[in-house]
């Protein structure tokens, strides 16, 4: 072993750099920077999500009265062919 080595483990120092100090701020004010910005963009794409639920919606309730409208035309000429058929 070497003379460093003898009798030394791990130092703690009660001093602060301000350099550190300074550098940990800025990583927590970008960390919060960066959480705000996503929640930001969150909200926005939950508020479209719902948006295009109503849009599905609607449009859905569009197609089925167009089937309801096309079944109803089908059932008028099927009623037609019967009656042709049975003359």
């Amino acid at each position: 072993m070497n003379e460093y080595n003898l009798g030394k483990g791990w130092h703690l120092d009660k001093r602060f750099s301000v350099g550190h100090v300074l550098t940990t701020i800025v990583v927590g004010v970008s960390a919060l920077m960066y959480i705000t910005s996503v929640e930001k963009r969150v909200a926005l794409l939950e508020s479209k999500m719902e948006q295009q639920d109503e849009q599905i919606g609607l449009m859905l309730g569009n197609i089925n009265r167009s089937f309801d409208r096309l079944e109803a035309h089908l059932i008028r000429i099927e009623t037609k062919l019967d009656k042709k058929q049975d003359k």
